[in-house]
C-alpha cells in the first residue's frame, strides 16, 4: 500500500482542515439550536482546545509535506539543502499552495492561542475561507493544466461540503455532545434533540455538495469508468466511495431512525452512532491519503 510519509502528512492536513471547517460551522448550529446558557461555556472551552489542536496539526503536517516533497527530488543518501527547499517552494502551483496554507496555519494557531482573537469567530471563519481556497493548489485538481482552475474550485467546494458534514459532526461529537450528556441532566434528550435537528439539514446539504463535487472530480481524475478497476488509483477511489456510502447510510439512519426517538432514551445511542460514523470517516481520510500518493490516470 503506497502510504508513505508524504501521504500520511497530507491525510493529517486534510483531517485538520475538515475539523477547522467544522469549527466555523458548529457555532452557528449551536446558536440556532438555542442551548441552555449553562452549557455554552464548557462547550466553548472544549471547542477552543480542539481548534488549537487542529491548527497545530495542520501546521506540523504542512511542514512535513514540504520536507517529504523536497526529499523526493534527492537520491538516496543525498543531503537536503536550503537551495532545494527554495526551488520546491518556487515550483508552480504546489509551492504557491504550500506557502499559502503554511501562512494560514500559523495565523490559525495564533488565533486559537489568543483568547481575544478566539472570541472573534469572524477571524477563524475568514482564515478557514482562505484555507479552502489555498489547499487545492497543491492537490491533484491543480495538476491538469488545461482545467487547473476548475479542479481547484471543485476541490475547494468538496472540502467545504465535507467539512460542513463530517467536520461539524466531529466538533459536535467532541465538544457539544459530551457536555450535553453529562451536564444537561434530565433535559439532555431535549437539548440533544435540538442540536441534532438543527444540524441535520446542514449535514444533508454538506454531504450532497461533497458527493456532487466529488463525483465530478473523480470523473476528471480517473478519466473513464474502466479505470475504476484497471488502475490502482481507480481501485482506491472505489474503496473510498464505498466507505463514503457507508458513512452516508449511518447518517441517514441517525436522521430517520434515532433522531425522531430523542426524548425517549435515544441520546446515548445517537452519540454512539455519531462516533461510529466518525470512525468510518477516518477510513475516508486513510483512503484519501493513499490516493494522494498515486498517479491519477485522467491527468
Amino acid at each position: 500500500m503506497p502510504l508513505d510519509g508524504y501521504a500520511v502528512a497530507r491525510g493529517l492536513a486534510y483531517g485538520a482542515t475538515l475539523a477547522l471547517v467544522g469549527l466555523a460551522v458548529a457555532p452557528a448550529v449551536l446558536a440556532r439550536a438555542g442551548l441552555a446558557s449553562r452549557l455554552t461555556l464548557p462547550i466553548r472551552h472544549r471547542g477552543a482546545r480542539l481548534g488549537l489542536v487542529a491548527a497545530a496539526v495542520l501546521l506540523v503536517a504542512t511542514l512535513l509535506r514540504l520536507w517529504y516533497q523536497a526529499r523526493s527530488f534527492l537520491e538516496p543518501g543525498e543531503a537536503l539543502t536550503r537551495d532545494l527547499i527554495a526551488l520546491v517552494l518556487g515550483s508552480g502551483t504546489w509551492g504557491t499552495g504550500w506557502k499559502l496554507v503554511a501562512g494560514i496555519a500559523v495565523l490559525l494557531v495564533f488565533t486559537w492561542a489568543t483568547p481575544v482573537l478566539r472570541q472573534l469567530g469572524g477571524v477563524h471563519r475568514f482564515l478557514v475561507l482562505g484555507l479552502l481556497v489555498a489547499t487545492p493548489f497543491a492537490g491533484h485538481g491543480a495538476s491538469a493544466e488545461a482545467a487547473a482552475w476548475r479542479g481547484i474550485a471543485l476541490h475547494a467546494v468538496h472540502l467545504l461540503g465535507t467539512g460542513a458534514w463530517l467536520g461539524t459532526l466531529l466538533v459536535l461529537s467532541a465538544a457539544a455532545f459530551p457536555v450535553i450528556l453529562v451536564e444537561a441532566g434530565e433535559g439532555r434528550e431535549a437539548e440533544l434533540a435540538r442540536v441534532v435537528r438543527t444540524f441535520s439539514p446542514v449535514a444533508l446539504v454538506g454531504a450532497g455538495v461533497a458527493a456532487g463535487s466529488g463525483a465530478v472530480l473523480a470523473w476528471d481524475l480517473v478519466g473513464s469508468p474502466g479505470q475504476l478497476l484497471a488502475s490502482p488509483y481507480g481501485r482506491w477511489l472505489t474503496a473510498k466511495l464505498t466507505v463514503v456510502g457507508i458513512v452516508a447510510g449511518i447518517g441517514f439512519r441517525n436522521w430517520r431512525v434515532l433522531t425522531p426517538r430523542l426524548g425517549g432514551g435515544a441520546a446515548v445511542p445517537l452519540a454512539r452512532s455519531a462516533r461510529v460514523e466518525l470512525g468510518f470517516g477516518a477510513l475516508i481520510l486513510l483512503a484519501t491519503a493513499v490516493l494522494v500518493a498515486l498517479e491519477a490516470p485522467g491527468l
